[in-house]
C-alpha cells in the first residue's frame, strides 16, 4: 500500500488513503489516480496544482502498464469510492481554513482549549494557504454597542501575536482617546504610546501599528499615516433605541433633570425626551468622570459622531447619506450586535482568521434592561435620526454579505456557536462583577477563568481590564505593573 501524508498547501485538510490523496476538491476532479500511478515526490506536490503534472493520469503509458500487468480491481473500486467521498462529503467544509472538531452529543473535544491552542502554533508556521489571515486591524470602538466584547477578541489575536496597539499613552486604564481630535502630525508625539522594540520619543518610528481598538472618532486621513498599508477597517453598530437606553444608564443622563429624585426611575427617559435639546446643552456644562461636557457626545447620535459624522449635520440628510456612502466604501465590515454571531463569521470570513481567534465570552453586559414601549422606542429613533439611517443601511448590508457568503453559512454558525459553548463550560467560572457609580450600583456581567485555567482560557475569560493590562504593559516598557 501507498501512503502519503504531506500536508497539502492548498488546504488545512489531509485526506488519507490506502490508494490515493486528494488534498483539495479541486485536485479531486482530476480522476481517479494511485500512489504508484503518480508517482510524485513531496517537492511536487506542494508546487501549485496549475504546475503539477497531471495530464492524461489515469491513460498514461506507465499507469497502462500496470494495468495490463493485473493492476488490482479492488484498488479501483477503493479509488472510486474514495474520489466520491472527497468530492460529495467533504467539498463544502473545505472551504473552513481549519478542520471541525468532531461533535458528539453536543461535546466537539474532550479538550477543545488544548485544540485551539494547538491552532495557534499550527496556523503560525509560514505555510501556504487560500488566503493570508489579516494582522492589521482598525476597529473604531462604538459606544454601549456590545463592541467591549469584539475589543477583548481583537485585543486576544494581537496578544498572541505581539501586535503593536494605538493607544494613548495618557489613559493607561483603557487607552481611549474618547473625541479627543486626531492627527498624524501633533498625536503620535502628544499621545501615543511607542509601537513595541521603539524607544519612548523615537517619534519618527511611531508608525507601522497593526491595531487601534479603542474609543476615538473616525479620521480614515490621519490613521492611514500611521497605520499599516494593508489594514483593515471595521466597527459595529447596535439597534439606536436600544443603544440609547444603554447610553442613558451608563452615562447617567437623568443627572440633567432637576429634581430628579421626585419623578420615578421608570420616566426619567420620557421625561428627558420632552425636552431632549434642552437637557443635552445642559449635559454640555457637567462633568463626568471629571471631564467637562463629555456626555453631551454620548446624548445623541453617538453612533454616527464616532464614526466622523459632524454634530452640527445630524438633521441635514444629505451630509448623513454622504457619510453612510463614505462608510460603505472604506470600511471592510461593519458588525451588527443584534447578529453578533453572524457578525463574527463574516469577520473570519474577511480577515482569514481561524474559529479559534473569534470565540468569545461577552463582557461588560447589563444583567438588566428597561422594557421600553414602541412609543418611547419611537421617540428615541426621532431624537437619534442619523443612528437609524446608518443602522439601517449596514444592517442590510450584513444580510446581502450573509447571502454572498453561501449555502454553507447556517451550519458554519451552529458549528462557531457549539465551539463557543464548550468554550465557556471549559475556561469559565463565574460571572459576580458589580460595579459601582456614585452613589447608584450598576450591575455588569463579566466572567472570570477557571482557576489553573490555561492561559488561552485566561484571555478568552478574563474582563476587558485585566486583558488590556496585558497588552498595554507589554508595549509599555515603563509600566510598573505585574501581571500574573
Amino acid at each position: 500500500m501507498c501512503l502519503q501524508q504531506h500536508y497539502m498547501p492548498s488546504t488545512t485538510y489531509m485526506y488519507k488513503s490506502s490508494c490515493c490523496i486528494l488534498p483539495s476538491r479541486q485536485e479531486a476532479e482530476v480522476a481517479l489516480f494511485s500512489c504508484s500511478a503518480l508517482n510524485m515526490d513531496r517537492a511536487q506536490l506542494d508546487r501549485p496544482f496549475a504546475a503539477r503534472p497531471t495530464r492524461n493520469l489515469l491513460w498514461s503509458p506507465h499507469t497502462q502498464k500496470i494495468i495490463k500487468n493485473g493492476f488490482p480491481k479492488t484498488l479501483i473500486i477503493c479509488c472510486i469510492i474514495y474520489l466520491l467521498y472527497a468530492y460529495f462529503l467533504t467539498a463544502d467544509i473545505q472551504r473552513m481554513r481549519i478542520p471541525q472538531p468532531k461533535s458528539a452529543s453536543g461535546v466537539l473535544r474532550k479538550n477543545t482549549t488544548d485544540w485551539l491552542e494547538q491552532q495557534h502554533t499550527q496556523h503560525a508556521q509560514p505555510i501556504q494557504a487560500r488566503c493570508v489571515p489579516s494582522e492589521q486591524v482598525v476597529f473604531i470602538k462604538t459606544h454601549k454597542t456590545g463592541s467591549t466584547t469584539l475589543q477583548t477578541i481583537i485585543h486576544r489575536f494581537g496578544f498572541f501575536r505581539n501586535s503593536s496597539f494605538v493607544f494613548n499613552k495618557n489613559s493607561s486604564q483603557n487607552g481611549h482617546f474618547y473625541f479627543l481630535p486626531v492627527n498624524a502630525e501633533e498625536s503620535p508625539q502628544t499621545f501615543f504610546l511607542p509601537p513595541i522594540n521603539v524607544s519612548d520619543g523615537d517619534y519618527g518610528k511611531y508608525t507601522n501599528y497593526d491595531m487601534l481598538t479603542i474609543h476615538v472618532r473616525y479620521n480614515r486621513t490621519a490613521m492611514d499615516k500611521f497605520m499599516k498599508t494593508s489594514t483593515k477597517y471595521i466597527s459595529i453598530l447596535r439597534e439606536p433605541s436600544t443603544q440609547w437606553e444603554s447610553s442613558f444608564d451608563q452615562f447617567l443622563f437623568q443627572e440633567a433633570i432637576s429634581n430628579i429624585s421626585k419623578i420615578p426611575k421608570t420616566q426619567w427617559i420620557e421625561h428627558f425626551l420632552k425636552k431632549p435639546d434642552y437637557y443635552r446643552n445642559k449635559l454640555h456644562k457637567m462633568k463626568y468622570e471629571k471631564v467637562m461636557g463629555r456626555r453631551w457626545y454620548y446624548s445623541q447620535n453617538s453612533q454616527s459622531y464616532d464614526l466622523g459624522l459632524e454634530a452640527h449635520s445630524f438633521y441635514n440628510e444629505s451630509a448623513i447619506n454622504k457619510t453612510i456612502d463614505s462608510l460603505t466604501k472604506e470600511f471592510d465590515l461593519i458588525l451588527i450586535m443584534e447578529y453578533f454571531d453572524e457578525s463574527l463569521l463574516l469577520l473570519k470570513q474577511e480577515l482569514c482568521w481561524g474559529y479559534e481567534d473569534i470565540v468569545y465570552l461577552p463582557k461588560n453586559f447589563r444583567r438588566a434592561r428597561r422594557n421600553l414601549s414602541d412609543e418611547l422606542r419611537q421617540k428615541i429613533r426621532a431624537w437619534n435620526h442619523a443612528d437609524v439611517l446608518l443602522y439601517r443601511h449596514f444592517n442590510q448590508t450584513l444580510w446581502r454579505r450573509i447571502k454572498e457568503y453561501g449555502p454553507n453559512f447556517e451550519e458554519h454558525l451552529k458549528h462557531f456557536r457549539e465551539l463557543n459553548q464548550n468554550i465557556f463550560n471549559e475556561c469559565s467560572d463565574k460571572n459576580v462583577i458589580i460595579e459601582s457609580r456614585g452613589k447608584r450600583i450598576i450591575k455588569y456581567g463579566d466572567f472570570e477563568a477557571k482557576q489553573n485555567a490555561s492561559l488561552f482560557c485566561h484571555t478568552v475569560a478574563e474582563n476587558k481590564k485585566v486583558l488590556f493590562d496585558r497588552v498595554y504593559d507589554r508595549q509599555n516598557c515603563t509600566s510598573t505593573r505585574i501581571m500574573t
